[in-house]
């Protein structure tokens, strides 16, 4: 497992939220992508370039702790702090975090989860704020993403 650290600023994304818990993630976040994917028209002036994809997580009260049993997600993209949200989306603004992240596919996520779980622990090390997905539409393989995995607030 290949580990880099990011540090990076408070960011926004714009996007379909979800609430869920963590077991059932498969059958309700899908749906908030096909939701976001289906209307990002409405959003693609807003863009944040290079084009940036966001899978972002927060614990049930918003404010970006891990989750436990489950919490929000919000499918979208990357946008400007100053963008304003068209109506019917949601829009996230991230505080800045120190993040060790971590590279997968989307066949291969739970255990890349457990993968860091492990690393975490060994290495006397807690996550400070939920997990991001992060995908670049660079990337050769569409199943390619990141989990950006928080360990410090900036």
């Amino acid at each position: 497992m290949n580990i880099r650290e990011v540090e990076k600023s408070s960011f926004s994304i714009i996007g379909k939220e979800g609430l869920g818990k963590a077991q059932e993630a498969d059958i309700w976040i899908p749906p908030l992508w096909q939701e976001a994917t289906n209307a990002f028209e409405e959003i693609i002036h807003l863009i944040k370039q290079p084009l940036t994809i966001w899978g972002a997580m927060s614990d049930e009260s918003g404010q970006f702790k891990p989750w436990n049993n489950g919490g929000l997600y919000l499918a979208g993209i990357e946008v400007e702090n100053s963008a304003q949200k068209p109506e019917n989306w949601t829009k996230w603004t991230l505080p800045g975090f120190r993040y060790f992240v971590v590279e997968t596919t989307t066949y291969e996520m739970n255990k890349t989860y457990s993968d860091m779980w492990n690393y975490l622990t060994q290495n006397d090390l807690k996550i400070v704020g939920a997990v991001q997905e992060h995908q670049s539409i660079s990337a050769e393989n569409p199943e390619e993403l990141e989990l950006w995995f928080p360990i410090e607030r900036i």
